[in-house]
């Protein structure tokens, strides 16, 4: 009971009128606080804030751009693997082919026929013409 009677007393004067003081003093802090946050430190946010909207737009549109640019690059690349490929295996084409003939006319020379053109000039005399 002591305790609740001392609860309900009311404050002395001077106690309300410091208590009024800190708390006018506190709002007026507060308030130095809001204008000086409104004057200075707010523009500088919204300059930054707008300077890293337009970074953000930037980057998306280079990411955009930068998707089909890779893929044309990939593209081309894949198209220049497909004709080099072509190519090696012309060559290995035509390395096979020659190694064919040689192989065709060393054989040929070792059976003795020889090739149809040595034929031929075994039987043209001296000035070309075709004896037998």
């Amino acid at each position: 009971m002591f305790l609740g009677w001392l609860k309900k007393q009311p404050e002395p004067v001077c106690l309300k009128k410091e208590k009024a003081q800190k708390t006018m003093g506190t709002k007026e802090k507060t308030q130095e606080i809001k204008s000086l946050l409104d004057q200075e430190i707010t523009p500088k946010l919204n300059k930054q804030k707008r300077s890293f909207i337009q970074y953000q737009k930037s980057a998306t549109e280079l990411e955009g751009l930068g998707r089909p640019l890779c893929a044309c690059e990939w593209q081309d690349a894949y198209d220049r693997v497909g004709k080099k490929q072509k190519e090696v295996e012309g060559k290995e084409n035509n390395i096979r082919e020659g190694q064919f003939k040689e192989e065709s006319r060393k054989k040929m020379r070792a059976s003795g026929k020889g090739c149809c053109c040595r034929a031929k000039d075994k039987r043209r005399g001296k000035r070309g013409r075709i004896f037998g």
